[in-house]
Parts: C-alpha cells; sequence; structure tokens
C-alpha cells in the first residue's frame, strides 16, 4: 500500500510542480515526512532527488524555446554548491524537530513574499489599467528594460549561496552512527 501512496504523492507533485513552474520541495517534504514516515532529514534529503529529476526533464523545453540564461544559471549552480555543502555541515548539529520549525519558518516567509509580490502586481496592474494615457503594450515590463548582463551580479551571488545555504541546511542527512 505505501507504493500505491508514493506513486500517487509522486505523481500529484509532478503535476502541480508542472502547473506551478515550482514547489517540489515545498510539497515533496510533507508528503515524504507524512505520508510515507521518512525522517526529517531523509525527507529532506530525497526531495532534492525529486526536484532534481523534475528540473532536468523541464529544462529541455526551455533550452529548445531558448529561454535559458546560462550565465546566470551556471554562476546559481556553481555558488548553490557551496553554500549547500556550508549548510549541510551545520544542519548536522540541529535536531530533527528544530529543523522541521526552521523549514516551517522558511516556508511561512515564502509564502507571505509571494502574497506581497502578487499583491503588489495585482495593484501596478489596476494602476495602468486606470490611467488612460499608458498602453500596455507600449510599455515595457521591467523584464524587458534590463538585459541578463545588467542584472546585479552581487545580488544573484547571496542569492545562490543563501539558496545553497537553506538546501543543504534543511537537506542534510543525520549522520547515523
Amino acid at each position: 500500500m505505501l507504493v500505491v501512496e508514493a506513486l500517487l504523492a509522486g505523481f500529484a507533485i509532478g503535476a502541480i510542480v508542472g502547473l506551478l513552474g515550482a514547489g517540489g520541495g515545498i510539497l515533496s517534504v510533507p508528503v515524504l515526512i507524512y505520508l510515507l514516515h521518512q525522517s526529517p532529514h531523509n525527507a529532506a534529503a530525497g526531495s532534492l532527488v525529486i526536484v532534481g529529476l523534475t528540473a532536468l526533464v523541464s529544462l529541455v523545453p526551455q533550452v529548445k524555446s531558448g529561454k535559458i540564461q546560462w550565465r546566470d544559471g551556471l554562476i546559481f549552480g556553481i555558488l548553490s554548491i557551496f553554500g549547500s555543502v556550508a549548510g549541510s555541515r551545520i544542519s548536522l548539529l540541529i535536531n530533527e524537530i528544530l529543523l522541521l520549525v526552521l523549514f516551517g519558518v522558511l516556508l511561512a516567509g515564502v509564502a507571505v513574499m509571494m502574497l506581497h509580490k502578487a499583491i503588489t502586481i495585482r495593484r501596478d496592474e489596476n494602476l495602468l489599467a486606470n490611467t488612460e494615457k499608458a498602453n500596455t503594450e507600449e510599455q515595457p515590463t521591467k523584464e524587458s528594460e534590463k538585459s541578463p548582463q545588467a542584472r546585479n551580479l552581487f545580488a544573484l551571488i547571496a542569492a545562490a549561496t543563501c539558496t545553497g545555504f537553506l538546501t543543504g541546511f534543511l537537506a542534510s542527512e543525520e549522520d547515523s552512527s
């Protein structure tokens, strides 16, 4: 029965990640812990495999459409590795309950940031719709105003290192010896 639950959960997580474009770790960790009865450390590490495989499959159509920013992606990936190593070492010093609490705090923080961004986007859309002088087709978006080379390299480095650290910290497997 556990295999059937795992397959159904995997399919559901894959479908949701495919629809939303993100969230595999956020969805898979609780499923692995509470449905499949894995330890928090093992579930977090297992979610990395799930997210990694999902990302690889999702990469193919993005490469074909030319939407990949290779320089930023490589910088982010390499620096994330270094942050992950540091985070995994520190994680070994934290007990599993505190690790789950910290994961919950991270999820709450991400939820607040996503909600804030959604409200800001909606407010900006309403402002634009209410001004007759603005035509949305003539207005460049914030994304198109900056080229990938013009992005703040420091922000990229900080985000990559922080992401890697949090990934390693929350996904480190406890040493059982």
